[in-house]
């Protein structure tokens, strides 16, 4: 049974007490008692200490500590802390815990660089993580709340206006953050695993058109009998766009890519996407649609195997450049459906891969997603013709009246109006003593008006 005391002592000959109060705490381990010093000099709050390590004790015991009760300790004074650490009762784990977040946060951004993530994405989440724990005025692990985390994402669409997507990704970087934080053995179980992101579709503040067959026709025509714009001539431009919107890379790949990575001379002819350029960070082989083998062979044309395939202005300057593309070809930049910018040759080269039959694995191998429903419900888009083209392709299912001697087959329509010209307008007949109704060879037009005589 845990009780609290004063440990006895003598000094001069006098025995005496000590002010602070000790907790005589059973180990169920080893069915040992240990004495573990207080800094209170009230025995009832001693008392509560007591109940709390004795709680403690047994659920480690049994291997079986609570998120609660754990946290509990965590905010217990340094040197009790460390008396439990003497004995044993907190692991090595829980003792790297006791590091402030500015120290887990520095080593979960490490993690992420040793994992080949890019500097601008663990910048952003290190920035993102930093103003959440700001915020919410978090200072260690154990004062993570889902509802702070909550009450914050309100707050940031509501005054900062911030759309439902970008306060998703400040939920994904804190559940990230928490995720390597359970991995490491720092907490037993995620605060943050019942925060649930919103549907982005609610509140999608840029929407992406995809062009049309005439509209890229056009746009290729108009740019390579152009001049030179951004630093780069017509043909270099009609080459950039022709190859983007047939191979559907990003900007980013296009322009990390070298003349070493083309290999027209194999078969299938290909490109080779390093795994320091592709997105999910995997090396990539994408086969080369037979329009663009002529244009790959002139663009290589003397150039060394570690020049850059195409030369691309600063990445501020590429939407800027198509958009005067855009404006040169008579095309509009935005409509009602969206905007027109260079992502959107990506969305063009799932579009047609859709439209020609594709299988949804080639698709999602091509577009290089993990999620087949990303290349066909977020990018491929069907645009009214291409709807009406495709529903003109279901085969017709009108078939002629079949016609009976000198007299045709018609369906029988029961309508009110119809009633008393129906026994005028068609005769009875019997075959094998089956009757049918047909229509007498010198009926009039349609509709079936009547019959100027009565008799067959």
């Amino acid at each position: 049974m845990v009780c609290v005391f004063r440990n006895s002592y003598t000094k001069h000959g006098t025995k005496q007490q000590t002010q602070n109060y000790y907790i005589r705490l059973k180990d169920y381990r080893y069915n040992k008692w240990l004495n573990i010093p207080t800094e209170t000099k009230c025995k009832k709050l001693a008392r509560r200490l007591a109940n709390l390590l004795d709680k403690f004790a047994e659920q480690v015991a049994f291997n079986n500590v609570e998120p609660s009760t754990l946290q509990a300790i965590m905010q217990l004074p340094e040197k009790l802390i460390n008396q439990l650490i003497r004995h044993g009762l907190l692991s090595e784990t829980i003792i790297a815990a006791r590091a402030n977040l500015h120290d887990l946060l520095k080593d979960f951004i490490q993690c992420l660089r040793a994992k080949g993530r890019t500097h601008n994405h663990c910048r952003t989440v290190e920035r993102m993580v930093q103003t959440i724990v700001r915020h919410c005025g978090f200072r260690h692990w154990h004062d993570f709340s889902a509802k702070k985390v909550e009450e914050f994402i309100t707050n940031l669409r509501t005054e900062k206006n911030l759309s439902i997507k970008r306060c998703n990704h400040y939920i994904g970087a804190m559940k990230q953050f928490c995720r390597w934080l359970v991995d490491n053995g720092i907490l037993s179980e995620n605060p943050l695993r019942g925060l649930k992101k919103d549907d982005p579709e609610k509140d999608r503040r840029r929407v992406r058109r995809v062009p049309t067959d005439s509209e890229l026709s056009q746009l290729l025509q108009q740019t390579r009998a152009s001049g030179p714009s951004f630093g780069l001539s017509g043909e270099e431009r009609y080459r950039l766009y022709l190859f983007a919107a047939l191979t559907g890379l990003r900007s980013k790949e296009i322009a990390s890519l070298r003349v070493q990575d083309v290999h027209l001379e194999e078969t299938p002819p290909r490109i080779v996407l390093p795994s320091q350029i592709t997105k999910n960070r995997k090396q990539a082989e994408l086969p080369l649609h037979r329009d663009l083998i002529p244009i790959l062979r002139d663009q290589i044309a003397g150039k060394s195997p570690e020049a850059p395939l195409f030369r691309l202005p600063y990445r501020g300057n590429i939407c800027r450049m198509l958009r005067r593309d855009l404006q040169r070809a008579g095309i509009p930049y935005r409509t009602q459906e969206g905007v027109l910018d260079f992502h959107a040759f990506r969305a063009y080269f799932a579009t047609i891969l859709a439209a020609s039959g594709v299988s949804v694995k080639a698709t999602t191998d091509l577009m290089r997603h993990c999620d087949p429903k990303l290349s066909l419900l977020t990018y491929a888009k069907f645009g009214i013709n291409q709807l009406a083209d495709e529903i003109n392709k279901v085969p017709s299912l009108v078939v002629s009246a079949p016609v009976l001697g000198n007299a045709s087959v018609i369906p029988s329509i029961a309508t009110p109006a119809a009633d008393a010209n129906s026994a005028r307008a068609h005769t009875s007949a019997y075959a094998d003593g089956v009757p049918f109704t047909v229509e007498a060879s010198n009926t009039q037009s349609s509709l079936l008006p009547p019959l100027t005589g009565d008799k067959a």
